[in-house]
């Protein structure tokens, strides 16, 4: 009697299954009998749909026992693929209903967020790679006019606004390298981050949602164009500005495999640090002389000064020595100028990633050295808040808030604001990039830096 498919022992058949390229041959294979229906769908365990999940995507499971409904997830993963490839193949993008391509960001952002941390093997130092950005990276690079319209103003009252803003954070904007250094979108990005209303003590001075709301991903993608395409526009070629899903995976960063215990977030080493601002009298014109005056409705301020032939930001780059002080409790503190106040203590509490305070210098390449404190805090959003103050002359002067793009110890690094520490109503406030350097100074980039006042 010749042997069938539906003859051989269940452990075969799914180990078959397994194998298969695309998974969505599970749902085909269901209907083929009753038996196959009940080996997908009815059986006691999802072993199979771990299986088949683990063979597309990282194990998502930190220590390895968390429960995980992985048939509903690759279900959810799968139907976002296949969303995705539809509009690949030369459908029209308005078939992508607002429902559709809010839950296909969500799960493309879950994807990226779930990628395993970055490890280095003691054998031959190679780090690994993750299924997760490559999956996602695919649909990055194939469906780009779907993911990031070119015409963002008709996504404004949308809710997927914030999802976009966020993936493209992730991307670090690679797809418009032909498109964002145009004139429009960085206007409009100037225009956001260099509104002093949008720095307030609810939002913690930075890019974050009033009252502990999370990370305002909007706000994150304008502060990073902006710096973009500073950069772009300065020629400054030697900065390597850390971009792209493969720097959001956890400890991606330079020396994050040699960080020592408790160091969660990667904060003790060497960094980088660009900060931007206008000429004050600009930004004052901005804020409180607006010669057009407001929009009708208030909210809008009149952007004309960004199109001026002879406006111009600028861009300054720092290097900054940071090593830990405390973690958990607030350091004494050893001098007044280093006080720690109640609002900067930990108040999340998180037990498995407790509060890191920290010190250091910032070097701008002068004479002129700054000294630094800060902490480093996990959200209940699940995002990482840095917290920095910077010591000039003795006095501390500025403050920045600012947030960890992708995982903890990204090589992304820390995007934010930075404004003085009295935050008085006229007072200044710009944009700033954080990121890890190596540990050997001839692997750093060589660039010159340049002081601001202790920044």
């Amino acid at each position: 009697m010749r042997a069938s498919f539906l003859s051989l022992p269940q452990e075969l058949t799914e180990h078959a299954l397994v194998q298969a390229e695309d998974p969505r041959i599970l749902a085909a294979v269901a209907q083929c009998s009753k038996y196959l229906y009940s080996i997908v769908y009815s059986s006691g365990d999802q072993h199979l749909w771990r299986s088949v999940f683990l063979s597309i995507f990282d194990d998502i499971r930190g220590d390895g026992n968390a429960k995980v409904d992985w048939k509903s997830l690759l279900q959810k993963r799968i139907r976002a693929r296949s969303l995705l490839e539809s509009k690949q193949h030369g459908y029209s993008t308005t078939t992508l209903s607002l429902e559709e391509r809010t839950a296909v960001l969500g799960t493309l952002i879950d994807v990226v967020c779930t990628a395993s941390p970055v490890q280095i093997s003691e054998v031959d130092g190679e780090r690994n790679t993750s299924k997760n950005i490559r999956w996602v990276s695919k649909f990055i690079d194939d469906c780009t006019d779907v993911l990031f319209p070119t015409h963002s103003d008709s996504l404004m009252v949308s809710p997927a606004t914030a999802l976009t803003a966020r993936l493209r954070a992730y991307t670090g904007l690679h797809f418009e390298a032909k498109r964002w250094y145009i004139h429009e979108p960085r206007t409009i990005s100037r225009a956001f981050v260099y509104d002093l209303r949008n720095y307030t003590e609810e939002t913690s001075w930075g890019p974050f949602l009033p009252n502990g709301g999370g990370i305002n991903w909007i706000h994150i993608d304008h502060l990073m164009r902006v710096i973009c395409t500073n950069a772009e526009e300065y020629n400054h070629s030697m900065i390597h500005l850390p971009t792209g899903l493969e720097c959001t995976r956890p400890y991606s960063a330079p020396e994050s495999h040699a960080r020592e215990p408790g160091d969660w977030a990667g904060v003790e080493g060497t960094w980088r640090r660009i900060i931007c601002f206008m000429d004050y009298r600009d930004l004052f014109a901005y804020n409180f002389r607006n010669p057009a005056g407001r929009s009708e409705d208030g909210a809008h301020l009149n952007t004309n000064i960004f199109e001026s032939d002879f406006f111009g930001e600028a861009f300054r780059v720092l290097e900054m020595e940071l090593y830990i002080t405390s973690i958990g409790d607030p350091p004494p503190s050893p001098s007044p100028s280093l006080t720690y106040s109640d609002e900067e203590e930990d108040v999340y509490s998180d037990p498995n990633r407790p509060t890191i305070y920290f010190e250091g210098k910032s070097d701008g390449g002068t004479p002129n050295e700054s000294r630094i404190r800060g902490s480093v805090t996990a959200m209940p959003c699940g995002g990482i808040q840095w917290k920095l103050v910077s010591s000039y002359a003795g006095q501390e002067r500025w403050c920045s808030s600012g947030a960890q793009v992708g995982g903890a110890g990204s090589a992304v690094g820390v995007v934010g604001a930075w404004s003085s520490v009295d935050h008085a109503p006229m007072d200044p406030s710009g944009p700033f990039w954080l990121w890890k350097q190596p540990a050997k100074p001839d692997e750093r980039d060589m660039i010159g830096m340049h002081s601001f006042h202790g920044l």
